[in-house]
């Protein structure tokens, strides 16, 4: 599909065929990120998961960290997860496909975040960008797994969904854009159809005129990029200023119904 090859765009080693690749220094955890909520007790938690490039996205290494200064500012703990450095990282790592790999890292980050006391108690929100939503469909589709981890809900801009095979068992909110030529909204629409997630807890808002990386600030408003230069497919990135307003004031909406301001 053309999203597999895109995704590429940003890898240098396909995650999902990386056996062969060396080992990430220092432990898994040197990968968390917890940014605390600006009030205690906070309202909930909320994990970050990027997209395929990890935490840097062309030159920019701070949209994740903003996002969770947003987050922080509403009074919710931010976990971000680099999941690539941490399996590599890992001892004993599973072999698992590219979703089951970054949903098991999650895993062990909100088990070391609440063994450390990083998160206070509260509704527990994933939350993926592009590549991320591989690992977040693993879980928010698992009943007893989601359960665990506290997980209450699930967030997803401008998903990959190559692995999406079950129906999610939480409220999952889904943002892309008409112009996405990355992770198409075909390709989504079809993904949600075919592990039959079209009921009442998938909520799908698609932004007109906005490209894969909308929300990301840095980003100039088109920007076009080849997997090898001057041939093979190209996949558009672009900020658009009126997308992404629109699209937080939709997470904050969604969050707002997992923990009601006092």
């Amino acid at each position: 599909m053309r999203a597999v090859h895109l995704l590429c765009l940003f890898v240098f080693v396909c995650f999902g065929a990386c056996s062969s690749a060396p080992k990430a220094t220092g432990e898994m955890h040197d990968h968390f990120f917890v940014r605390p909520a600006a009030q205690a007790p906070a309202r909930g938690w909320a994990v970050l998961l990027p997209g395929s490039s990890g935490l840097k996205i062309f030159d920019d290494e701070q949209h994740y960290f903003r996002a969770a200064e947003e987050l922080n500012a509403l009074g919710w703990d931010a976990l971000i997860v680099d999941y690539k450095p941490a399996y590599f990282s890992a001892r004993d790592a599973p072999k698992l496909s590219t979703g089951g790999k970054i949903a098991w890292v999650t895993e062990q980050a909100v088990a070391w975040a609440k063994e450390q006391g990083r998160l206070q108690h509260g509704p527990g929100v994933l939350m993926a960008w592009s590549l991320g939503a591989e690992g977040v469909w693993h879980l928010a589709t698992d009943e007893a797994r989601s359960g665990a981890l506290g997980v209450d809900a699930a967030v997803c801009f401008y998903p990959s969904t190559e692995e999406w095979k079950a129906k999610p068992v939480v409220p999952v909110l889904i943002q892309t854009g008409a112009a996405d030529d990355v992770t198409t909204l075909q390709e989504i629409s079809k993904a949600m159809v075919n592990a039959s997630a079209h009921g009442d807890l998938v909520a799908l808002h698609v932004h007109d005129n906005a490209r894969h990386g909308f929300d990301v600030s840095s980003l100039p408003e088109k920007r076009e990029v080849r997997v090898l230069p001057l041939i093979g497919p190209k996949g558009t990135f672009g900020y658009n200023q009126s997308a992404a307003k629109t699209a937080w004031t939709n997470v904050l909406l969604f969050l707002s119904r997992l923990s009601p301001q006092d």
